[in-house]
């Protein structure tokens, strides 16, 4: 299967991880602080190139909600656009990018 493929797959897995087991359970608080904190990870480095990987410690807003130590970077692409567009901003997700 095509790479390109393969992320639309992952996307659209992590959209739907994000929607049923994530948003749910986070304040808006909760979620205004984990977007920020992805938000700067990005300006470091583009987060949703593949391989990349970040401990879970890091973003205690989901150390409870996953059960591995290391979360990727489209992972977290995901998760910042989903807040994102709860927040009202205008963004297009990430499978519709083709990312």
């Amino acid at each position: 299967m095509e790479k390109r493929k393969l992320k639309s797959k992952a996307l659209f897995w992590y959209e739907q991880w994000y929607k049923q087991k994530v948003s749910p359970h986070l304040s808006f608080e909760e979620k205004r602080s984990l977007a920020k904190k992805i938000s700067d990870e990005s300006l470091k480095q583009p987060i949703y190139e593949p391989g990349l990987y970040y401990n879970v410690i890091d973003f205690p807003e989901l150390k409870h909600l996953t059960s591995v130590d290391k979360i990727s970077g489209m992972q977290l692409y995901v998760v910042f656009t989903e807040i994102m567009k709860e927040f009202g901003a205008n963004v297009v997700s990430a499978s519709e990018v083709g990312l």
